[in-house]
């Protein structure tokens, strides 16, 4: 059965899915442009949940939620988790019930429709080659956050290749201790069978996501904020099956 799936599933993600897709795209794209600027921010990036829920379901791909007892509904947080495939994007976009603002490569925001829809829903482009940009993020950030939405960060800064978690860069934990918000990490299951970096095709599967209990930043100095990066990333590896 495994060997069956394996063979005619491609087929499927090529004739079928990639048109699909990009059909739902292109409509959720302007469904958010057209909420968030009848009914605002907070009503666009719904949408934007329900594109990436229904991306899930066009790639029979199911999710599973755990640990949300652990948080608040009306506080905000900086997300942080392990990176391992494009599912990780639809999963915590889609799943995690939560008014998500996504820091993104200002390149992504060039693409048709789906650029300017996130534009118009707030999440933020990120100019990584420019140091006062870069903290001129930090500040839109923290307006956007303190008004009650959350941001999701992939510290390792790329997928990983092997299936294990990689080294932290220090972005997601800066950006929390500038804005004084909660660090939650979440652990991803289950995303790297199901779509591995470099491949076009994927596999229907199920991925998990665990949101562990949140930790307030204390750091004084470069060497406390990295034992606490460390932290972060023990309790997220540990999660991993």
């Amino acid at each position: 059965m495994k060997f069956l799936i394996r063979f005619l599933f491609p087929i499927y993600v090529y004739l079928f899915f990639y048109p699909l897709a990009i059909a739902w795209m292109v409509l959720s794209s302007i469904s958010a442009i057209i909420f968030a600027l009848a009914f605002g921010q907070k009503a666009g990036s719904f949408v934007g949940r329900i594109w990436a829920q229904g991306t899930c379901l066009l790639s029979f791909v199911w999710v599973t939620v755990s640990g949300k007892e652990h948080l608040s509904k009306t506080q905000s947080y900086v997300f942080v988790a392990n990176h391992a495939s494009a599912y990780d994007i639809y999963s915590m976009y889609g799943f995690l019930g939560r008014d998500i603002r996504w820091m993104m490569k200002k390149e992504l925001m060039r693409t048709p429709f789906l650029g300017y829809a996130c534009k118009k829903v707030g999440h933020i482009s990120v100019d990584r080659s420019n140091a006062v940009k870069a903290a001129e993020t930090i500040e839109t950030a923290g307006k956007l956050l303190h008004e009650g939405a959350s941001v999701i960060f992939f510290p390792e800064g790329s997928r990983t290749r092997t299936g294990k978690i990689g080294t932290f860069k220090r972005g997601a934990f800066v950006t929390a201790q500038e804005i004084g918000l909660p660090v939650v990490p979440v652990t991803i299951n289950g995303s790297f069978d199901i779509m591995k970096p470099g491949n076009t095709t994927f596999y229907p599967g199920c991925i998990s996501l665990t949101i562990h209990p949140p930790l307030v930043l204390k750091s004084q100095n470069r060497e406390e904020l990295l034992e606490e990066m460390n932290k972060v990333r023990d309790i997220i590896d540990k999660g991993l099956k």
